[in-house]
């Protein structure tokens, strides 16, 4: 009994390290293509992603980084402030990396969300860093403050309403209407061009 007690227990542990490097560096969801669609090839594809960056919020462009094909910058909000006796600054930045994988008609999608916050006041320097990677799914975010502008008048400092589905719904959807799976990767590494 002890002997298929202790197979059991590796098999489970087997299992669960599996799970764990298959979303490390797997896909997280997974989209399909409709089944009637004409399948583009990848650099048409490309062009139609990249339109997206001419009428909307944020930048659609060639990648700067080798391993991706295009990347969505989007700076949420840059805004400074005066506290008082100091001052404080807030950058919220959504980055995506999108590569195209031809052999298997599938766009690879990876994001992050990057906050910072710094406060500074005589004797006193806070500064604090999040940083979200992965996918979220529908995770919406809205702030505003209200407070002493950088020009000394009082008034709405920043103010957003932030959805990440404002950007990959729109692309899944292109994908997928132009015979392409979309994915979303918990990883960079599992999103990068092969």
């Amino acid at each position: 009994m002890e002997i298929i007690g202790g197979l059991i227990g590796l098999l489970a542990a087997g299992i669960g390290i599996y799970i764990a490097i298959k979303f490390t560096i797997g896909v997280a969801f997974r989209t399909k293509p409709n089944p009637d669609a004409l399948v583009l090839p990848a650099h048409e594809l490309k062009s139609k992603f990249l339109l997206l960056g001419r009428k909307n919020p944020f930048d659609v462009m060639e990648s700067p980084d080798k391993d991706f094909d295009i990347q969505v910058r989007w700076e949420i909000v840059d805004a400074k402030w005066r506290e008082i006796l100091g001052k404080a600054w807030k950058n919220l930045t959504y980055t995506a990396y999108i590569s195209f994988d031809e052999e298997k008609k599938a766009v690879k999608y990876y994001e992050r969300l990057i906050e910072k916050d710094i406060s500074m006041a005589p004797l006193r320097i806070e500064k604090e860093s999040y940083v979200q990677k992965g996918f979220q799914i529908d995770k919406r975010i809205r702030s505003f403050l209200y407070g002493i502008k950088e020009d000394g008048s009082i008034g709405e400092v920043y103010s957003y309403d932030f959805n990440p589905n404002d950007i990959k719904g729109v692309m899944r959807q292109i994908a997928n209407e132009n015979g392409w799976f979309f994915e979303l990767h918990l990883s960079r590494r599992g999103a990068k061009k092969k």
